[in-house]
């Protein structure tokens, strides 16, 4: 399993790269402090997790 350091560091890594959905579509990303705002949907990620 990876901590969280590791996974965001390669989120920071692939921002703005452009990722393919399995049914065709395409995204991107931006960073902004702890949150990813992806471009194809209003919904934010946080990097904060819950247990």
């Amino acid at each position: 399993m990876f901590d969280i350091e590791t996974v965001w560091a390669n989120v920071l890594a692939h921002e703005g790269e452009v990722f393919h959905q399995i049914r065709g579509g395409e995204f991107t990303y931006r960073v902004k402090g702890n949150m990813i705002f992806p471009d194809r949907t209003n919904v934010q990620i946080s990097k904060n997790i819950q247990q």
